[in-house]
């Protein structure tokens, strides 16, 4: 119950957490935004596997 909680949890932060570029067109902005999105991806594919020696690297 407490892993799904935490699960849920980070769902809910990552979408708030997000940041919208101000301007579409800034490749740089976007870059950014792609690799965040993928790196909180990673966490929560780490953190739903339930090792607790991924949890360590999930927090990187």
């Amino acid at each position: 119950m407490k892993k799904a909680l935490l699960f849920g949890l980070l769902l809910t932060l990552g979408g708030c957490a997000s940041q919208s570029c101000d301007r579409l067109w800034n490749d740089n902005c976007r870059a950014e935004r792609l690799l965040y999105q993928n790196d909180l991806m990673q966490a929560k594919i780490l953190i739903s596997i339930a090792d607790e020696d991924s949890y360590e690297l999930a927090q990187a």
